[in-house]
């Protein structure tokens, strides 16, 4: 009876972490700081979108900087509202979760000793263990939230944190473009930018350096042979 509890106990655990993920839809999302990521996901997006407009338009430098400022300021407000989304996701797991601490208590009780006992806790210390959590409710709240769903609540930023480092991310972008361009071709200068986003975003979430250059490289790439054959068909 105990081993139909403690499995039944272990898939509830599995499903909570699958749901708690759901919060972050992309894999890499609790690799590195999360103003960081959004830095450089916001200077290769300018990078990206910078690439389309030079290649696609011959436009004076007013109307490119009339461009790139609402873009910079498009990037940083769309990175935090995305992130805000996030948090409301999060708060109404974290109400749900209150909820069940609140009318259901023997169950987190139990659930509790189950979980404590497959650490290895027996006797008088799982016991003191439980009878600690159960006596504040915040703390049982976070055990909760961090052992039966995988959720680190530290690792989420505001959002007007998120928000600002996606403006500097767009705006460092903008501005090596911009005050590169009289001395070397923009297309370079935008190289420049992507394998700078490149390398930072390595840094913190340790992936293969090679696999990532080769995918933003691809991607521009294949930006530019699209403009550039629908300019010689059209």
């Amino acid at each position: 009876m105990k081993k139909k509890a403690l499995r039944t106990f272990v898939q509830k655990i599995v499903k909570k972490r699958l749901h708690g993920k759901s919060l972050s839809s992309d894999f890499y999302e609790k690799e590195g700081p999360s103003h960081i990521r959004a830095f450089c996901e916001s200077m290769r997006s300018m990078a990206f979108l910078l690439l389309i407009f030079i290649s696609t338009f011959s436009a004076s430098f007013s109307s490119m900087a009339i461009l790139t400022i609402a873009l910079i300021f498009f990037l940083a407000l769309k990175k935090g509202y995305r992130s805000w989304l996030r948090l409301l996701r999060l708060h109404n797991i974290i109400e749900a979760e209150k909820w069940e601490i609140e009318h259901h208590r023997n169950r987190e009780q139990k659930e509790l000793e189950i979980m404590y006992s497959a650490k290895g806790f027996s006797g008088t210390l799982l016991h003191d263990v439980v009878a600690h959590l159960m006596s504040d409710d915040n703390r049982l709240l976070q055990v909760m939230l961090e052992e039966e769903m995988g959720i680190t609540l530290e690792s989420y930023e505001h959002p007007a944190k998120e928000a600002l480092y996606a403006f500097f991310g767009a705006f460092l972008a903008s501005l090596l473009i911009f005050a590169l361009r009289p001395f070397i071709s923009c297309y370079i200068t935008i190289a420049i930018v992507l394998f700078t986003s490149i390398l930072l975003m390595n840094r913190y979430q340790k992936h293969l350096l090679f696999p990532l250059i080769t995918w933003n490289v691809t991607i521009a790439a294949f930006l530019f042979a699209i403009i550039y054959f629908l300019h010689r068909i059209l």
